[in-house]
């Protein structure tokens, strides 16, 4: 179905059973892409979803989020597992939730080269790799691959904690969708974020591909996406993907 049918059909829960709701929820609603990202299952060799739980023959279709791209709002983001962008009116698959709003954004500058999402207590690192770890992140963004990131990380001395590469949802955590233009993360607690131009920056997680040892989950900024972009041992591939690291620490 297309993006508004979605919505609407997830808000047409609430009516059912005299309005007593499905489920006894009446607080349906077309999920944050945050939330789609959650329920998703990194460890399986062959799908995203456990079957167990979530069966079906349409278990592995991607689905709509209720999140927009501006300006215009005529994209949206669609998840299976990985994520990307696809016009309002293309026909993807709906999965609803019940609950309160998904809680917008809320970030604390440290001032030793650290930012707290006091949603999730999470610690992050302000400045990304070959960047100084100072209060407007001067120095250069650096490609760096999977294993060198991970070491990096491991052994980052910042703020007196322990870091690692961030997982694929805590990642995602970072995509600011309130902006209006690329790359889709709060400059103002992450400065020197590149944008895509000539060439694309796709950051690494910790996540492995399910289908791939080879691949890591890898997130856009600018499109956003997360895609299996190259292999693990590479940090560019030639002139036109460059691969990019941000430590994360907690809880």
């Amino acid at each position: 179905m297309i993006h508004a049918t979605g919505a609407s059909d997830c808000a047409a829960l609430n009516a059912l059973n005299g309005s007593a709701g499905y489920g006894g929820r009446t607080d349906w609603r077309l999920p944050h892409f945050r939330e789609l990202i959650g329920f998703h299952n990194y460890d399986s060799a062959t799908t995203y979803l456990d079957i167990a739980v979530f069966p079906g023959p349409t278990s592995q279709t991607d689905r709509w989020s209720a999140s927009v791209i501006l300006p215009g709002g005529t994209q949206a983001l669609r998840v299976n597992g990985q994520m990307g962008k696809a016009g309002t009116g293309s026909l993807y698959g709906t999965r609803c939730v019940a609950g309160s709003a998904y809680p917008a954004a809320d970030w604390s500058d440290k001032g030793d080269g650290t930012i707290r999402d006091n949603r999730s207590g999470l610690l992050y690192q302000k400045c990304s790799y070959g960047q100084n770890n100072d209060s407007s992140c001067s120095g250069t963004v650096t490609p760096i691959n999977w294993q060198n990131s991970l070491s990096y990380c491991d052994s980052l001395s910042l703020a007196g904690r322990k870091w690692r590469l961030p997982s694929v949802a805590e990642l995602v955590a970072l995509v600011d969708l309130t902006r209006t233009s690329i790359p889709y993360i709060d400059l103002g607690y992450f400065p020197g974020t590149p944008a895509d131009g000539a060439t694309q920056y796709h950051y690494w997680s910790s996540t492995t591909a399910p289908n791939n040892a080879n691949y890591s989950n890898l997130l856009n900024f600018s499109i956003p996406q997360i895609a299996g972009m190259d292999t693990k041992g590479n940090a560019n591939n030639g002139t036109t993907y460059h691969y990019l690291a941000r430590c994360v620490s907690g809880p």
